[in-house]
């Protein structure tokens, strides 16, 4: 009896407990099915961390024009190297915004190859300054052309690149000279003096009283009193507006072409276009009608 009445409550608590778990899991189907039909969840906001985007702006270098503007140009030219005193010259041009040109004689180069790679690495011009710095109107043009071209042979042995720029020695040379060289030959607008007096303040003063936009400054980079009065002319003109440029520079931003056959002692922009003025066509008077109108006013 016992038994069978222990038997009976289970059946019944078991039963209970499957109809509660059935309603728990209708409820729950119901909800789920409500949740389908019925609930949209908000959405949400993509809100941006201001602090964490960043605008990056247009990196300008060198090789933009853009970089020059406002300024004035002017080109430091370097005679006679390369030396010890090149060396020094590009320790202190790396530490500024400053790009220069160096006129090479061909005896030195091999002697100083490390040097030349250094300054065409670093972005610098390589002009040709002959050979053995003889003057190329006391030669045959067989020999300045040798001089010449050996020079250049020995500069883009070690650079890569064709040498367009050629300073004679002394700044002499003849027409037929020009018409012989195929290159752009470069003289100067300021001539430092810089071998003679051999005085860093003179040759300091002597660019900074007659600097121009468009100037081309000769100095040579043999002796520590130019090193000296360059580095302090370089940190004036940087100061007062100008940009130290390199002749392939000057000549890009100036938005000209390396003129062969010809020489330069400076270069300025060029200048703008004037338009054509507009002529107006000529008013053809018929003077027999001008007659009879005074001969009508008259009456």
């Amino acid at each position: 009896m016992c038994d069978g009445m222990r038997s009976f409550g289970y059946k019944k608590t078991y039963t209970i407990l499957s109809v509660i778990l059935l309603i728990i899991l209708i409820i729950a189907i119901g909800i789920m099915v409500w949740f389908d039909l019925f609930y949209t969840p908000p959405k949400k906001e993509n809100k941006v961390n201001e602090e964490t985007v960043k605008v990056v702006e247009p990196v300008i270098t060198r090789a933009d024009n853009e970089y020059f503007e406002g300024k004035k140009l002017v080109a430091i030219t370097f005679d006679d190297g390369p030396s010890n005193v090149t060396t020094k010259i590009l320790d202190e041009l790396d530490k500024r915004d400053a790009k220069v040109t160096f006129f090479m004689v061909g005896n030195r180069i091999n002697t100083y190859s490390d040097i030349v790679k250094r300054v065409h690495d670093s972005g610098h011009t390589i002009g040709n300054h002959s050979y053995s710095h003889k003057s190329f109107n006391k030669q045959t043009p067989e020999q300045y052309l040798n001089e010449i071209n050996t020079t250049n042979f020995t500069i883009s042995s070690i650079t890569g690149e064709d040498v367009i720029f050629v300073r004679p020695p002394y700044g002499a040379y003849k027409n037929s000279t020009l018409e012989n060289v195929n290159m752009n030959f470069v003289l100067w607008s300021i001539d430092t003096l810089d071998w003679k007096t051999r005085d860093a303040d003179m040759v300091y003063n002597e660019i900074i009283t007659k600097v121009d936009d468009g100037s081309i400054i000769l100095m040579h980079d043999l002796y520590e009193t130019t090193y000296e009065a360059a580095i302090r002319a370089i940190d004036y003109l940087l100061e007062n507006g100008y940009a130290v440029v390199s002749l392939e520079e000057m000549y890009r931003i100036r938005g000209l072409e390396p003129e062969m056959h010809s020489s330069i002692r400076y270069l300025l922009p060029p200048e703008p276009e004037i338009p054509e003025e507009v002529i107006p066509e000529e008013v053809v008077v018929d003077t027999e009608t001008t007659d009879n109108i005074e001969t009508n006013e008259k009456k």
